[in-house]
């Protein structure tokens, strides 16, 4: 990897007082995919925010990412809520 950043996953939206917790922006650059990065970028996301106080953590993710979907529910993720974003208007 040479020091580079190949794998992210982003908290973007966290309160303390519902505690909740949103990761989202989970990105692996393509020369990389398919080695589990996605799952171990979010598997220690989400340990984190545990760690940090969140009560529940849930997972941004496009319904038709299918590769994302099951990496995400290995890791015991599962479909709770579909919604549908957009401009307002």
């Amino acid at each position: 990897m040479d020091g580079r950043l190949v794998a992210v996953a982003e908290n973007g939206i966290r309160s303390a007082e519902e505690g909740i917790a949103v990761i989202q922006g989970v990105y692996v650059e393509p020369a990389w995919r398919g080695r589990g990065l996605a799952r171990a970028a979010t598997a220690a996301l989400t340990a984190r925010l545990f760690r940090a106080g969140a009560r529940d953590v849930v997972l941004d993710v496009r319904a038709e990412n299918e590769a994302a979907r099951a990496a995400y529910e290995r890791l015991g993720y599962r479909d709770h809520v579909r919604f549908l974003g957009g401009p307002a208007g």
